[in-house]
């Protein structure tokens, strides 16, 4: 979630944890900022990793593991849903083990003060960006000096300030893959091929959705990695980890089509034969595109298409994308044997129970894939946050409300958290407990040997 996290475990129906432990048990993602923070530390010290959630260690098995480590510091990214619980855990290894400890990422950042009162952090890193802070902070450089940074010093608590966004992407390495746990990462069922990789090749969005987290912390700015360097990097993968898949991070892939165009014809010039996925906008991919993409090996596309109704896309500031061109874009991916991946959220500003039936309805109309269905959340750090804190659809931020399906925010009586909660376990029971559904996507054989493969 742009940085933020999901929590999956949120559901409590039937159905839900029907979808969440698929969820779960197929899809495994490594967090980018740490993959490029250890890839750079990795220059000048020692490196380990731990991916504690993407191995399932509880936290006696991952404490034993820093131990043999023996580290001299440790950094972790956060979530909001667990941050407390995940402050908490590396307060006590540093007691368990006096080491220094670095918390990463925007939930952090928002609750730095608390943080830093209640547990025993030495250093905040802020932002989504903190590969260039801690390279700069593990090599010792007096942390006043470092942009990015929030730390006590003196019973007091020093905010450095923003820190720089990273303007030229080709000047940070390639991921140092050896240092993780790649034969745990998956992407079933939308990539079905093993081994699997992640790419983070741009960042930034230009859209300024107002509820989207990627803007608040990887700015405005569309910053990217030139073609080449893209290719570069997947004949490496292809070359040291014989990566069969990739799935692109990027929160908008094919904004710039020229580049997504040449990337293509360099996977297919020199004969990469990989499937691969990515996210982007509707208004983002044309015919000629897709098909491009498709000769690629593009298996799968995810696009957000949020509402139906044109009064709440103009109040979150998202653009309106005609829904002819939606269900056309949507029906092509799919000719292209692209899988198609919709997310959907209910419960955004303009919001009514009209609106939210519309949009429920919408989605089992278009040939989607597959669909996701979250309930709005005005995450800290984006302009919905301060629009609910203004109009007192919230009053505190309780961070285990923070999980996308959870109601975290009260905008009317209409829109009450009963009725958000059960139009999205209904939104998903219409979607998927269809025959044709379960049998053609979720429960295909490849699928299941995918599970069986982890």
């Amino acid at each position: 979630m742009g940085g933020l996290g999901v929590s999956v475990l949120a559901r409590q129906k039937p159905t839900e944890r029907l979808l969440s432990y698929l969820k779960a048990k197929s899809i495994r993602l490594p967090v980018m900022s740490l993959v490029y923070s250890a890839s750079l530390l990795a220059k000048e010290h020692d490196v380990s990793v731990v991916d504690a959630a993407n191995l399932d260690l509880d936290p006696e098995e991952t404490l034993q593991k820093i131990e043999e480590i023996k580290p001299d510091w440790i950094l972790s990214t956060t979530s909001i849903a667990s941050l407390f619980q995940e402050a908490n855990f590396l307060s006590h290894l540093k007691k368990h083990i006096n080491v220094t400890t670095v918390l990463m990422g925007d939930a952090a950042t928002f609750f730095s003060s608390k943080i830093l009162e209640d547990f025993s952090i030495d250093f905040i890193v802020k932002g989504d960006e903190p590969e260039i802070i801690v390279e700069q902070l593990c090599l010792e450089k007096d942390p006043q000096n470092i942009k990015g940074l929030v730390y006590r010093k003196n019973n007091q608590t020093i905010d450095t300030g923003d820190p720089a966004m990273i303007g030229d992407l080709n000047t940070l390495p390639f991921p140092r893959w050896d240092l993780f746990p790649m034969r745990a990462y998956r992407y079933f069922p939308i990539l079905r091929k093993i081994p699997f990789a992640t790419i983070l090749s741009t960042r930034g969005c230009p859209y300024g959705c107002i509820y989207c987290p990627y803007t608040s912390n990887q700015g405005l700015k569309y910053r990217f990695r030139s073609a080449q360097n893209v290719l570069d990097e997947l004949l490496y993968l292809k070359e040291k980890f014989n990566i069969r898949s990739v799935q692109f991070r990027d929160p908008t892939f094919t904004l710039k089509k020229d580049r997504t165009l040449e990337i293509c014809k360099g996977m297919v010039e020199n004969k990469l034969d990989l499937e691969w996925g990515c996210e982007t906008r509707l208004d983002c991919l044309d015919e000629s595109l897709i098909e491009k993409m498709a000769e690629a090996g593009c298996k799968g596309v995810n696009v957000g298409i949020e509402s139906s109704s044109p009064d709440v896309i103009k109040n979150v500031k998202r653009g309106w994308i005609d829904p002819n061109h939606i269900q056309k874009m949507v029906e092509r991916m799919i000719q292209n044997k692209i899988r198609v991946s919709g997310f959907f959220i209910i419960g955004l500003p303009g919001e009514n129970r009209k609106s939210v039936e519309d949009t429920l309805k919408f989605a089992v109309q278009i040939p989607l894939s597959y669909a996701e269905f979250k309930i709005a959340t005005p995450f800290p750090g984006t302009p919905l946050f301060e629009m609910a804190k203004k109009n007192g659809w919230i009053n505190e931020v309780k961070v285990e409300e923070y999980t996308s399906y959870t109601p975290s925010m009260r905008m009317s009586e209409e829109l009450d958290p009963l009725y958000l909660k059960e139009a999205a376990n209904r939104a998903y029971f219409s979607f998927y407990i269809r025959p044709q559904k379960i049998f053609r996507e979720i429960f295909s054989t490849s699928f299941l040997q995918g599970l069986a493969r982890s």
